[in-house]
This record gives C-alpha cells, structure tokens and sequence, in this order.
C-alpha cells in the first residue's frame, strides 16, 4: 500500500501534463485588446453628449443660422439693385434713341453737309472748374467781338437828360402874395395810367454779352434769366446752341441738377449738329452724376464717342477725366 501512494500520485501528474499540453494556445493580448475598444466606444460617446450639454455649441449654432438669414437678404438686395441699374440702362437707352430719332432735319450748322473743318473748341479746362472759371477760360471763343457791349454814347457827346423843358404854368398872386389861380397846361393823367418801365434791349448781343459777364462775375441768377431770355426771343441766332449750354451751366452753378439736365437734354436734341453738342452731351453726364445717378451718368459719358466721333484731343482727355471722377 505505501509502495501504491507514489506511483499514483506520478500518474496523475502525467495526466495533467498531457492536458495541458493538449489544450490549443489562446492570444495574450485578446482580453486586454477587446477591453479596451470597449473602453474607447465609451469614451467617445461621453465626448459627444458633452458636447451636445455645452451651451456655446448652441450659440455657435445660432451664429450660423442667423449668417445665413443675413446672406439670403444680401442676395435679395444684390438683385433688386440689379434690377433698378437694368430699368435706368433701359431707360437711358430709350431716351438716347429718342435723341437720334427727333433730331430736327435742319439742326444749327446743318445745310445740306456738314462743315469740313470744325473749329477749336476750349474743353480742356479741368472738372473741378466752376461755371464761372468755364466761362473766363472760353470767353476769347465764346463772344465775338461785336457782342461787346459799348456805351451808346459816342466820345465827347453828352446824354440826353430826359426830354426838352416844357412849361410849367403859370401862377396868380393876390395882394397878399398868395397863389389865387393857377394855368397848367400839362396834359391830364388818368387815374388807370400806370408808369410803365423802360423797355429791355432788344439788341441779342447787349443780351447775350449781359448774361455771359454775369456767369463770368458768378450772378448764376442773372445768367439764366439772361440766357432763357435770349434762348426765347432768338432761338434761330447762331449763338443759341452756346446760349443754351450756358443756361445749363447757369442752373448747374445754383446746384438745380434736375432742371439742368433737361436743359442740356433738350439742348442735345435741339441743337444736335451744332458744335456745342457734345459739350451739353458731356455736361449732362458730369450732372446726372452730381445727383448720384452714377450708372446712367456713365453711359451717357461712354456714348458720346460713338455719337460724336470727331471731337478734338482736348474734348477727349476731359471725357476720359469726367469718367474717372464718375469712377465709371
């Protein structure tokens, strides 16, 4: 029995050993590895409902909705205004046809050709010049030589103070030297005659001469009375396209834009083949874009080579100038 115990206890110990031997091989790392993808699915769900707790994610949210209500009424904006500078090309369009289409058949200047040579004229003044420095500038070309106006007196006559002396009447004194008659032969007035005033010159160079010193001196409001008064009574005068221009320039200077710009609009028309067309043309820009209306301002500047193709090197560099000022 004591010999038994040993080799018992050997056998089991063989036993176990081929068991264990037998047993396939598990990975080392397979517990550790699966606890911890476990661990970081965890994690990461914990990062995201953090996430979601903090208020400024909310906030930035907001911010981003509320960019997105701003870029949408940008958008809307960006197109209305698309569409006012499409209706004001139109309409700008539409009137520069009309321009063409109701020139008049006999324009100033126009009979049966246009002149081969056109004279100099003196655009080279610089935009910031006002119509009274335009004025000095282009006064040598402007008035001719008989428009100046002279004193109606010649040298070494006296004026005619009024009419001749007439006689008074007579008065009748009494003994005590106080008037008891009187004998007036002066004509009798009716109670209804009015005095009237002296009449205004009919000479349209006193007219015209009057007016233009009167832009040169700055009386802006004297020049368009002047100037519409000469415009009116001598619409065939050969100065009435340049007496137009300055009417312009008369309303410019008192900053009444609107009335300005159809002075000079009408004046394209009217006086579409005088040489100071282009001038007015030029001038209606420079206007439309002192009252802000810069898109319209810009295509009438930029048609004006195509309508007057022969204009001078001087004209050209101001039209280039006024453009740019525009900023068109």
């Amino acid at each position: 029995m004591l010999i038994m115990a040993p080799a018992k206890t050997a056998l089991l110990r063989a036993t176990l050993l081929t068991v264990a031997l037998s047993l396939p091989a598990l990975p080392a790392a397979a517990g550790p590895l699966s606890i911890f993808k476990r661990d970081g699915g965890e994690q990461q769900t914990t990062i995201q409902l953090a996430q979601a707790s903090d208020p400024r994610v909310a906030q930035l949210e907001e911010q981003v909705r509320r960019l997105n209500g701003t870029v949408e009424d940008l958008n809307f904006q960006i197109l209305q205004l698309q569409e006012q500078i499409r209706k004001q090309l139109e309409d700008m369009q539409f009137r520069l046809d009309q321009m063409e289409g109701n020139a008049p058949g006999q324009g100033e200047g126009q009979s049966g050709s246009l002149p081969s040579e056109e004279p100099e004229r003196a655009e080279a003044e610089p935009t910031t010049l006002t119509p009274a420095q335009e004025a000095r500038a282009e006064m040598s070309e402007e008035v001719p030589m008989d428009a100046v106006e002279h004193s109606p007196y010649e040298e070494g006559a006296a004026p005619e103070l009024g009419s001749p002396p007439r006689d008074l009447g007579n008065l009748t004194l009494d003994d005590l030297g106080n008037v008891s008659a009187t004998e007036n032969d002066l004509p009798a007035t009716d109670e209804t005659t009015v005095a009237s005033l002296p009449p205004q010159p009919a000479d349209p160079n006193a007219i015209y001469s009057e007016a233009y010193n009167r832009v040169l001196a700055g009386d802006y409001v004297g020049a368009e009375s002047g100037f519409r008064q000469f415009s009116e009574r001598y619409p065939e005068d050969p100065r009435a396209a340049d007496a137009q221009f300055w009417l312009g320039e008369s309303l410019r200077g008192q900053e009444r834009y609107a009335d300005a710009v159809e002075v000079f609009l009408d004046g394209t028309k009217t006086h579409a083949q005088s040489d100071k067309a282009p001038d007015m043309m030029l001038k209606l820009g420079v206007t439309l874009a002192a009252m802000g209306q810069k898109d319209v301002a810009c295509e009438t500047l930029k048609a004006i080579p195509d309508r007057y193709p022969d204009t001078t090197d001087a004209f050209r560099s101001r039209l280039h100038q006024e453009e740019a000022a525009a900023s068109c």
